[in-house]
């Protein structure tokens, strides 16, 4: 049986090559098992990595909130430095503002802030000092006056006749030796309250109709084209002691309105109880 002689003879030679296979995957398989180790540490090493940064993130934080809070401190200090100068300016102008700009005059308007100045060719420096709810009577008050007729000018002294005894002479009579005195002029009527809402609706009327000043503030100011920011009513709220709500809130600009309109009632304006009320 030679060949089964051969066939014994080559087997462990076959055992030996297949050994050697086995020994080759197994030193892949530790290969493959040594790159996921080293896949394993990046992984790790990456994680560490992260995390430094998620540490850095509330250090991040904090130094932003405090350069808003140095931000913050310095607009505070810019606006006090605003207020500082707006008060000096106030100093300085209202001397002469009071010389220039709130001497009474007569005519249409009983109180005049700005004639003589303009008459001067000078610019009015007390009406930027004005608060803004003397703009706002200002505005309702001198409309009235202005738009009121003018009185008939009283009648002068009647001219001269004058006689010379000839044909041209005129035919009339002498004047009596001792006249009639003079009739008494009637007294002055007391002048009548200024119709509020009625100023208000003819200034809306003109302007189409449109505007909701019986209730809101803001459209009021709007009508008399004054300042009706947020900045102008926190103004006028101090200006009248207004403290409802929040600056803004409707809460407030319903106490607004109707604060002003109980001060132009104070003031001699005629406002009905709905608008005060």
């Amino acid at each position: 049986m030679p060949g089964a002689a051969r066939h014994v003879r080559d087997l462990p030679r076959e055992v030996a090559d297949a050994i050697d296979e086995v020994a080759d995957v197994i030193h892949e398989v530790a290969d493959l098992i040594v790159d996921i180790a080293d896949l394993m540490h990046d992984v790790a090493d990456f994680m560490h990595q992260v995390a430094d940064v998620i540490d850095e993130v509330p250090d991040v934080i904090d130094e932003l909130l405090d350069v808003i809070n140095e931000v913050a401190d310095v607009t505070h200090e810019v606006r006090d430095l605003n207020d500082d100068v707006a008060d000096v300016i106030d100093e300085v102008f209202d001397p002469i503002s009071g010389t220039y700009c709130q001497l009474p005059v007569t005519g249409a308007a009983s109180f005049d802030r700005c004639g003589p100045a303009s008459r001067m060719g000078l610019p009015c420096l007390g009406a930027s000092s004005m608060g803004l709810f003397s703009k706002i009577s200002d505005r309702i008050f001198n409309r009235r006056k202005a738009s009121a007729p003018a009185a008939a000018p009283a009648s002068g002294t009647p001219a001269p006749v004058i006689f010379t005894g000839s044909k041209n002479d005129p035919k009339v009579s002498p004047p009596a030796r001792n006249p009639a005195p003079a009739a008494t002029p009637a007294p002055a009527q007391p002048a009548e309250p200024v119709d509020v809402e009625a100023v208000l609706g003819g200034i809306a009327e003109e302007k189409g109709g449109t505007s909701d000043w019986r209730n809101s503030i803001v459209d009021l100011l709007k009508l008399l084209d004054l300042d009706s920011s947020l900045d102008a009513r926190k103004e006028l709220a101090a200006e009248l002691g207004v403290n409802a709500g929040a600056h803004g809130s409707a809460e407030q600009n319903i106490a607004l309105h109707r604060a002003v309109m109980r001060k132009l009632a104070e003031n001699g304006g005629k406002v009905p109880d709905e608008l005060k009320d």
